[in-house]
Formats: C-alpha cells, sequence, structure tokens
C-alpha cells in the first residue's frame, strides 16, 4: 500500500515538472499574462500591501497571494517577465486538489490518476489552464470543496473553503444560495446552533487572515471595495463572447454597438432582463434542493442526501449565470465543467460531461483563436453554432435534475 502510495506521488511529481518544462513553450493569452507579471513586479517591488494601489489589478485578494509566491521563488523582475507561463502551475495545482476532492465525493469509484490524466487530455478541462493560462480553476475547486464539506455537514470547513472561493474570483457569490440550502439542511439536521457559531467564527477568521496585509495599509480597503463594486462597469458590453443567449436573440450588429445598460424590452435594459433570466432560471435549478431542506425539516432526517442533485445542481445555476446575463466572459462556465466531472465519473453518464466539453472548448477555441491559432471559419467555431450547443447543454441539465430518483446515501454527513 505504501508503495503504491510512493508511486502515485512520484507520478504527480513528474506530472508537475513535465508541465513546468513544456509551459514555456506552450501559448497563452498574451493580454493575460503580460498583467499578472506587471501585478507580480508591483508586489516584489512595493509589497503585497499596496498592490491594490501601486497597479492597476482587478484581482481579489487570493490570486494576489499566489502572485506573492510566484515573484519569491522569481526573485528577479527579468524572471517573473520570462517565465510567466510557469504561472499556470498554481493554478494545475489548485485544479489537482479539486480533483482529489472528486475522487473522495464520487467514492473513489474512479482512481485519483485516472482522473487527473483523462482531465488534462479532456480540453474542455484543461484549456483553460494549460492554453489560455487563466485562473478560474481556483476558485471552481473551492467551490466543489465548500460544497463537499457542506453535503458531509462539516461547515466550519466548508465555510473556510467558501471564503477562499469568492476571495479568489467574485463569480463564486452565485453558489452563496445553494450553499446556504445545505447550511440551513445541516441547521435542521443536527439541530445544532453551536455548529453553525462555530462555522461563522471559522469564516471571519479566514477571511480577516486573508485581508490582514490590505487592512494594515492606508488606502488598500478602499481600492480593493472599489474593485469589488466596480467589477460589474468594467466591460459594459451584452457579451464578452459567451456562447450564451445573447448572440441568439441579438443581431452582430446590435450586440458590436449597444451596451447591456440599453433598453431592451418592456422597459428593462439588456442587464436587468439578463439578470432576470438568471434568478428565474437559477431559482428553477434550486428548487429540487430547497425540496429536499423541507422534506428534512418536515421528516425529522436528513433528505439530502442525493450527491448527483447537489452536482446538476451547481453546474446548471453557474451554466445559467453564464447563459443568460451580459458582460459574460467565455471562460465564466468553468465551475461546471469541475461538477460533471464528478457527475459524470459516479453516475457513469458521460454523453452531458462530454458535450459541455466540447462546447466549452470551442467557445474558448473560438476567443483565443484570434490571438494564437489561426483556422478556418469552420460551422462548429460559428459563435451561433456553440451557443445552440450551449441551449442543448443547459436544457439537458434541466432533464437530467428533474429526472434523478431520490437515493438515501449512507455517507451523506460523513468521513
Amino acid at each position: 500500500m505504501e508503495t503504491k502510495k510512493n508511486e502515485k506521488v512520484l507520478l504527480l511529481a513528474l506530472l508537475f515538472l513535465f508541465f513546468a518544462c513544456i509551459f514555456r513553450f506552450l501559448p497563452g493569452f498574451v493580454p493575460d499574462l503580460n498583467s499578472f507579471a506587471g501585478w507580480a513586479i508591483a508586489i516584489k517591488n512595493d509589497g503585497l500591501r499596496y498592490v491594490y494601489t501601486h497597479s492597476d489589478t482587478n484581482y481579489l485578494p487570493f490570486y494576489q497571494y499566489v502572485l506573492y509566491v510566484y515573484s519569491k521563488l522569481m526573485g528577479s523582475e527579468w524572471n517573473i517577465t520570462y517565465y510567466i507561463n510557469e504561472l499556470k502551475l498554481f493554478t494545475l495545482a489548485f485544479e489537482m486538489l479539486g480533483l482529489w476532492y472528486i475522487y473522495k465525493w464520487t467514492d473513489k469509484k474512479t482512481s485519483f490518476l485516472t482522473l487527473i490524466f483523462v482531465s488534462l487530455l479532456n480540453l474542455g478541462f484543461s484549456y483553460n489552464t494549460i492554453l489560455w493560462g487563466q485562473v478560474d480553476g481556483i476558485f471552481s475547486a473551492f467551490i466543489f470543496i465548500a460544497l463537499y464539506y457542506a453535503y458531509k455537514q462539516d461547515m466550519f470547513w466548508s465555510g473556510v473553503f467558501m471564503v477562499l472561493a469568492l476571495n479568489a474570483k467574485l463569480q463564486a457569490i452565485v453558489f452563496v444560495p445553494l450553499w446556504l440550502l445545505l447550511c440551513l439542511n445541516t441547521l435542521i439536521d443536527r439541530k445544532s446552533i453551536k455548529t453553525i457559531l462555530f462555522a461563522i467564527a471559522g469564516t471571519v477568521a479566514m477571511q480577516l487572515l486573508i485581508l490582514l496585509p490590505f487592512l494594515t495599509a492606508k488606502g488598500q480597503v478602499l481600492a480593493l471595495w472599489n474593485v469589488i463594486t466596480g467589477a460589474d462597469k468594467v466591460y459594459s458590453y451584452i457579451s464578452m463572447y459567451a456562447s450564451g443567449i445573447w448572440f441568439l436573440l441579438l443581431s452582430n450588429d446590435t450586440l458590436s454597438n449597444s451596451t447591456d445598460n440599453s433598453i431592451y424590452i418592456l422597459g428593462l435594459s439588456y442587464k436587468q432582463t439578463g439578470l432576470l433570466m438568471f434568478f428565474i432560471s437559477s431559482l428553477l435549478a434550486m428548487l429540487p434542493v430547497m425540496r429536499d431542506v423541507y422534506r428534512t425539516y418536515k421528516l425529522k432526517y436528513n433528505a439530502l442526501q442525493n450527491r448527483e442533485r447537489i452536482w446538476l445542481t451547481a453546474a446548471i445555476v453557474c451554466y445559467c449565470f453564464f447563459f443568460f446575463n451580459t458582460q459574460m466572459h467565455e471562460r465564466y462556465c468553468h465551475p461546471v465543467v469541475v461538477f460533471l466531472t464528478a457527475y459524470a465519473f459516479y453516475s457513469r453518464r458521460f454523453a452531458l460531461y462530454i458535450l459541455f466539453s466540447i462546447t466549452y472548448f470551442l467557445n474558448l477555441e473560438l476567443v483565443l483563436s484570434n490571438h494564437e491559432f489561426p483556422h478556418p471559419h469552420y460551422v462548429w467555431f460559428n459563435i451561433i453554432t456553440i451557443s445552440w450547443l450551449s441551449t442543448i447543454v443547459l436544457i439537458w441539465m434541466f432533464i437530467r435534475l428533474y429526472t434523478l430518483k431520490n437515493k438515501t446515501d449512507e455517507n451523506a454527513g460523513k468521513y
């Protein structure tokens, strides 16, 4: 047993060494990588706590810590810039952590190494990190882990990872209602206020710990707050080329020449219309979980035991956020692939996972191709085609959610 464990550790170490060697030669989205390098240089020169006033960073605190570690490892401005592709290793490490929790939450039905290699070979999973160089895999892993611990009714660690997710990417906020439903279910099932209070104390302590460097520097908290409150004002476009509903409803001329604050229908702007569609669709997605929480209250036992329901609900809520809202980037549905990975390898139903992976890859490649990978405009790289695929994926996820049978899981609330 110990030998097999050592072999797995060795394989993981060799995998990271392999990527450390090849990342220098892989392309990435240059504007993003240049921004990361600039922020890391600012942190090196002026310190972590001044990053929000001494650079143009618009990322939340957790990634500033990643850049701080990276800048320390690199040592010089030249190294920071020259080896910027190696920054992808940090995100890859967090994605490996997320896969480890997928391995645990799926009752180890599939070996951890198999999950890793399938995910790396699946461009729908790995493209955003390995080729693009973006960091959505970090908060996606944290969200998955937060819901894992909430399902296990360990609210302390669930709260800690939810705080980490919210400090990694603001999009994590769309998962908060589902997370709160799981918290409420735990409170009803355990009938222990102490459990929730302990969790609240842990989340507050973690948040203060993350903010500590910025609390000690003048003007940093205000600058960070401006980043948070100004997030929806950076790109006032109807779509940032996300394969959502807007490419099916509007002409290219409208998409190119209108802001999302323009009036669309019934006196509502595009932004307000998108938010309304998102709220309605995400409510529909959470109804089965809400029903289970109510059954826990009425029947006096934990009725929220179907983990597939939680995974599908989380995936749908995230995809509705991506599909209906304005200002969406093509990367904003990244957590979906994490939850569908768990669903596919647990249920052994892979078709939905495969279709989403293809759709997500096509959307990412369509955008990045304008910078690194020129190719003919085949029909499958057409944004309208990809948006129709997104529609099929969303409808399919809803069908899977509402046709799930209630399952009793003896491992719910246990380790």
